[in-house]
């Protein structure tokens, strides 16, 4: 019965508003009484539409607020979409636009949550009207296409038709916006006469159904008009006073749209004063006025479908009758009856200060409304408060009783059971601790166990393994000796030169397995001789001297005696140090600094060597394991820790066969120090451990410097530019640098780098035709690399392959979905990777040649198709960047290849290659093909003199216009003029 009664209130809220009010008004105590409150928010919500109807702002606030504070306590209905659109749209007609735009949001998501289309389609069109009249014009736009891309899914021709004249009001606003600030452009005004086209045709089919009234579809008519008027040539000004007019005699058959008649005739008189035709103006705005003030001595918000189009009405009829008073006051001004222009005058002021007046008046009425509704809500809450207090204490006051029975009777029993249960538990924890722990001590027992079999297995395989690998690697180097030793050519000794150091650091590798071997089985013998360390550990830090210097590297040597003498068996020693030595030099990086420092202690009965590095130091959690066998550090940059894991665990196995000790202290970022103890004299020797000094004298070991120098890492840079195309090497191995330079030194000109950030610093000012990387590097690694070339303009259509020692196919996926073109592992062919790079430039270019064709074939440079181009994303941006800019400046003829790449954020290098390697035309060429082919455009439309449109084109010759023509075009522009006529 409820819901009956509020059925028939909201029927009646329009033409008998009396009735409705009565019935609201009951609806709601009866669901008081039988606490509905599905009834208590819809009676709230008619009395709401009663005011609304009867134009009182107010109590209609009130209302419709109690309803939306009821309907959010329940489930969302239709009715809380239509109250939080009403409380939405007056919000918005007093300028609450965030108030407006916060109503509107939820009223989405409730339609949402019904799954009413419809109506979320017209909360989104609403939300983009909000901003749309706040001047966020970006944000209105994109909620027009919030609604679009639903009504795709679910058309409606009113909604459709809304969005669209939305969007032409849009467009006509950006244009105005434009035009205020100098700016002239025409396509927002030819789209915005677009979108009002579409929607008229829509909205001549929703009158014909009667699902729309004649204001709507005049005032589409009527932003039409006023569109062709403003694009000011003389036929679409004829076109748009028509289509005004139109809408004029439209408007006269109907009584709702009382302020578009004022509005229309403001607009007709506005073009008949901007022609000079005052007193026709002067007609036309009296008429206007006259009418509005006829209709709105029967004006109802009654008449209205919507009754917020009621209010928007009344204040568009001030508004445009206090245009047409300022228009009035302007034109008999023009026609030098000033006192006249002074009566209007007067009234213009008059009316604004009564617009101010009615605004304000409504904000109170709003603010008093939220504000009232802000204490109800207050109130509410704090009787369910004080209900749930008095609720609370007899429930606590009737249960108490019960409860400290119930409590006297579990508290003893429950201290009877506690003791029991304590002592059972603490019986049970006992063994369980006991067991627990033997269980433990037997995993970890069989945990060592295995580690020990396991190392054992491997040191095993790789001894059985390098045996294998001796008699093939001895008949390798035999042989490599030979050769190099025989040959005189210069480029045959440097092959074989990197394969015969290559042989040995294998052969070396293979040696320090067969030692870790020889260790674990107790084979390895000392051969102790007392030797100056002092005068050891030197000679041996000199030997690296070139290799540290290489790296920029300095070395530090300090010792507090000329002499420290002590049993060592000098062979196993020096491989203690070239392991210690290596890493130093390794981890330090450039400009890196490694101090070694001996001296004794305990009473001048031991020696501690400290070897201190500035690298990038260890992890805590690494340190613990850095002596173990084939352990080795995990970090994002993995090359830069790569190695065989066996160096420091030989290091320690050896030391300790020194009876020594050795150790790490190192924190993250910070370097790291290792520090030998070994102790002096031979009392801690065995007889055999020990043999005769023979006082050799120590030399300087070879040490083989893999790091490249400075001047031949970059000699490729400084090379001048020899016609070829340019290759960029990225990898940090000199060998394989020189191995892959080998390849292609005789068809590229080849640019070197040692790491990702010296490679992208390169790139960037070279701009290569292809790069060839290595994946891991110290610093900036291959893919990071790779990732910052196919991110920035300058680089992005530079073809890149991969090289790498990792084979798995998450690795390769990685450089793929990165940007690489593609991917080799390691070892390659050097052939196969010709090919690959033959086959990416010819890929290259024949992308550049479709664009090219493109461009070349192209009618228009405005509007120039990218598809299937093969081109990425990227590099069409710049273009279209490029095309916008030369667009844009082309008319000025000083305009030039340097001005381009300023505005494009290049420089004149950069942005000839990049030009040159995307079209095929340098930066010059570039620009004048685009004059030309707009001047052919020109032409074809014959809007002026082949001079003009040289100048115009940004030539400031025609003669030399006209060779140019004629190069291009086969023709000259007279004859290619004539022939446009002749078609």
């Amino acid at each position: 019965r409820i819901d009956a009664l509020n059925k028939l209130s909201l029927a009646l809220s329009r033409d008998n508003s009396d009735s409705s009010m009565s019935l609201a008004i009951q609806t709601i105590a009866l669901s008081k009484q039988l606490d509905y409150q599905k009834g208590i928010a819809d009676g709230y919500f008619n009395l709401g539409n009663f005011y609304l109807f009867s134009d009182s702002l107010k109590p209609m606030m009130l209302n419709h607020l109690n309803a939306l504070r009821i309907y959010e306590q329940i489930e969302p209905c239709i009715e809380m979409e239509i109250v939080l659109t009403a409380l939405s749209k007056v919000n918005r007609n007093i300028g609450r636009n965030n108030k407006a735009k916060e109503y509107t949001k939820k009223t989405i998501h409730t339609a949402q949550i019904l799954s009413d289309h419809q109506y979320e389609i017209m909360s989104w069109t609403e939300l983009g009207v909000i901003c749309y009249y706040n001047e966020e014009l970006d944000s209105a736009f994109y909620y027009y296409e919030k609604a679009a891309e639903l009504l795709k899914l679910y058309p409606d021709g009113y909604n459709h038709s809304t969005v669209i004249f939305m969007k032409g009001l849009y467009y006509g606003r950006k244009h105005g916006n434009e035009r205020e600030k100098g700016i002239e452009n025409s396509e927002d005004l030819t789209m915005a006469i677009s979108m009002f086209i579409k929607s008229n045709e829509i909205d001549k089919v929703l009158l014909a159904n009667n699902k729309i009234t004649i204001d709507l579809a005049a005032e589409g008519i009527n932003n039409l008009g006023v569109s062709y008027i403003e694009t000011g040539t003389k036929e679409n000004i004829e076109k748009g006073s028509a289509l005004v007019k139109k809408a004029q005699s439209m408007i006269d058959s109907s009584c709702i749209s009382i302020w578009m008649k004022i509005q229309t005739n403001n607009r007709l008189a506005s073009i008949e004063r901007d022609r000079g035709n005052y007193k026709s103006a002067i007609v036309l705005l009296k008429n206007g006025l006259l009418q509005a003030d006829k209709c709105m001595e029967h004006f109802s918000m009654k008449n209205y479908r919507d009754p917020h189009l009621g209010f928007v009405a009344k204040y568009y009829i001030k508004l445009n009758k206090n245009v047409a008073y300022w228009l009035l006051y302007d034109s008999y001004r023009e026609l030098g009856d000033y006192k006249t222009a002074l009566e209007y005058y007067i009234l213009t002021r008059k009316s604004a200060d009564e617009i101010f007046e009615e605004d304000n008046k409504k904000l109170v009425a709003f603010l008093e409304a939220e504000s009232e509704n802000e204490r109800t809500e207050k109130q509410i809450a704090l009787l369910e408060k004080e209900n749930e207090v008095k609720s609370l204490s007899i429930n606590q006051s009737r249960t108490y009783l019960f409860a400290l029975t119930g409590f006297l009777i579990t508290l003893f029993l429950f201290t009877l059971l506690y003791y029991r249960q304590r002592k059972i538990r603490i019986e049970h924890n006992t063994l369980i601790r006991e067991q627990k722990l033997l269980h433990d001590l037997e995993i970890k027992d069989v945990e060592s166990e295995k580690l020990k079999e396991l190392d054992h297995m491997k040191s095993q395989f790789f001894a059985n393994i390098s045996h294998e690998f001796r008699t093939p690697l001895t008949l390798i180097l035999g042989p490599l000796e030979k050769l190099f030793s025989k040959s005189t050519n210069r480029d045959d000794k440097k092959d074989l030169s990197l394969a015969k150091k290559y042989t040995q650091k294998l052969q070396t590798l293979i040696n320090n397995l067969l030692t870790i071997s020889k260790l674990e089985s107790g084979k390895m013998q000392l051969h102790a001789s007392e030797t100056d360390l002092v005068m050891l550990v030197r000679t041996y830090l000199q030997a690296f001297e070139s290799l540290a210097n290489q790296c920029n590297i300095t070395l530090k040597f300090l010792s507090e005696k000329e002499e420290i003498r002590a049993f060592v068996d000098r062979e196993k020693f020096e491989q203690v140090l070239n392991n210690l030595f290596s890493n130093a030099i390794k981890f330090s990086g450039k400009d890196g600094t490694i101090e070694v420092s001996i001296s004794t202690f305990d009473q001048g009965n031991k020696v501690r060597i400290s070897i201190y590095d500035t690298g990038c130091g260890i992890s805590p959690e690494h340190t613990n394991h850095i002596f173990d066998r084939f352990y080795q550090v995990e970090h994002e940059d993995n090359s830069y820790y790569e190695g065989s894991g066996i160096g420091l665990a030989l290091a320690k196995e050896l030391v300790e066969l020194h009876y020594g000790q050795i150790n790490v202290e190192s924190q993250k970022g910070e370097g790291s120090t290792f520090t030998i103890v070994l102790p002096i004299g031979k009392e801690h020797l065995k007889h055999e451990q020990i043999v005769v000094d023979k006082q050799e004298e120590i030399s300087s070991p070879e040490i083989s410097t893999t790091i490249p120098k400075a001047d031949e890492e970059c000699n490729s840079a400084a090379e001048s530019n020899n016609g070829l195309p340019i290759l960029l090497i990225v990898e940090d191995n000199s060998d394989m640098r020189f191995y892959i330079r080998e390849y292609f030194e005789n068809e590229y000109q080849i640019i070197e780098a040692v790491d990702g950030l010296d490679g992208y610093e390169k790139a960037t000012d070279q701009i290569p035709d292809i790069i060839i990387s290595d994946v891991m590097m110290p610093g900036m690694d291959g893919n990071e690399f790779l990732r910052k070339v196919k991110l920035d303009q300058r680089t992005s259509h530079i073809p890149v392959i991969l090289l790498t020692a990792r084979a798995s196919s998450e690795d390769k996926i990685e450089g793929l979905e990165t940007g690489a073109d593609d991917f080799i592992t390691k070892p390659f062919d050097g052939k196969e990777l010709q090919v690959r790079v033959k086959n990416l430039i010819e890929q290259r270019e024949r992308t550049r040649k479709i664009l090219e064709e493109k461009i070349q074939s192209s009618n228009s440079v405005i509007h120039i198709d990218f598809a299937d181009s093969g081109i990425t994303s990227m590099d069409e941006q710049f273009l279209k960047k490029v095309f916008e800019n030369v667009r844009l400046h082309h008319a000025k003829s000083e305009f030039n290849a340097k001005d381009l790449g300023e505005a494009i954020g290049l420089s004149v290098s950069q942005l000839y290659r990049k030009i040159k390697a995307l079209t095929g035309q340098t930066t010059v060429e570039f620009i004048r093909t685009f004059r030309l082919t707009r001047a052919a455009e020109l032409l074809n439309k014959k809007s002026a003199t082949i001079a003009e449109i040289a100048y115009e084109v940004g030539f400031s010759s025609p003669s030399y216009f006209a060779e140019c023509f004629r190069m291009h075009f086969g023709k000259l522009p007279s004859e290619y003029a004539e022939n446009v006529t002749n078609d």
